[in-house]
């Protein structure tokens, strides 16, 4: 079962109070996922609460959970003498029920840098933005255990227990290859424009709760296929679905069918094909 899962939004204190405690809070992320195989999709740390889309059986994510706030609970204390914030930093799930959910909620948690006016998602360092699309860049970066030191590595992970000798670093992070599932991501997106694209589109505060927690509408919105249109039209050299050739015509109509799973109506209403060629093609 997939979730988003998030934490208390309405968290008054900082969560995190400086890049030491992100990393800290990455690597632990990571590291429970690995050891309690949580598979994670995507993730976000914003000042004052976490997203994360996640898969796993219920149980095991509430154990996920339930030892992550607990182990950053003691690096607070640790660190500040203080963690009283964690008393608020409490789980909410939503099971995810389609694929469209997926990708919204994929969109959803990358753009809350962009929401909230601190970054562009792709250049926020404390979510899973900037891994997904270059692998190329973030793979050259890599170094192992044995080439940090196991002492180092004890040192970056605030841990004295075994670190797995197979385990390699990304600029101080346990690399997303041991624990986010990029690849299936990059599939359902196709290029990382159509990424940034449905990043941008969630341009309300409340529109994915009203759009899909509320309704969990299952087929895409007129407003998202226009956007698959207009790039098919443009791959074309055409700025609209009239200027379409015959062949190219049919491939769109059999995409919007087959690919999105678009109603007959949707079609017409969008393309205004007939209903002969959408029952041929779709």
């Amino acid at each position: 079962m997939y979730y988003h899962l998030t934490s208390n939004h309405a968290l008054k204190s900082l969560l995190f109070k400086d890049n030491e405690d992100r990393l800290f809070f990455v690597n632990r992320l990571a590291m429970l996922a690995i050891l309690l195989n949580v598979r994670i999709y995507a993730y976000c740390l914003m000042d004052n609460h976490i997203h994360l889309l996640v898969e796993g059986d219920e149980e095991v994510i509430r154990l996920f959970f339930t030892k992550l706030r607990r182990e950053y609970s003691q690096y607070l204390s640790q660190k500040y003498g203080d963690n009283a914030c964690i008393s608020e930093f409490l789980p909410e799930m939503k099971v995810i029920t389609s694929r469209f959910y997926f990708q919204s909620a994929v969109a959803y948690i990358l753009r809350n840098p962009l929401k909230a006016g601190i970054s562009c998602p792709y250049s926020y360092a404390w979510s899973s933005s900037w891994i997904y699309f270059r692998q190329q860049f973030w793979g050259k970066n890599e170094k192992t255990v044995k080439e940090i030191g196991t002492v180092n590595v004890r040192h970056m992970l605030h841990t004295r227990g075994r670190v797995l000798d197979n385990l390699t670093f990304c600029d101080g992070i346990i690399s997303p290859r041991h624990w986010v599932l990029y690849s299936k991501v990059e599939r359902l997106f196709g290029t990382s424009c159509d990424l940034f694209k449905a990043v941008s589109k969630w341009n309300m505060e409340n529109e994915m709760e009203s759009y899909l927690f509320d309704k969990e509408i299952c087929t895409y919105p007129d407003s998202y296929l226009m956007n698959v249109i207009n790039g098919y039209c443009g791959d074309f050299g055409v700025d609209s679905v009239s200027s379409l050739d015959t062949l190219a015509f049919r491939k769109l109509i059999s995409r919007l069918g087959r690919q999105y799973g678009s109603p007959r109506k949707q079609i017409a209403r969008l393309t205004g094909a007939d209903d002969d060629t959408i029952v041929r093609f779709s």
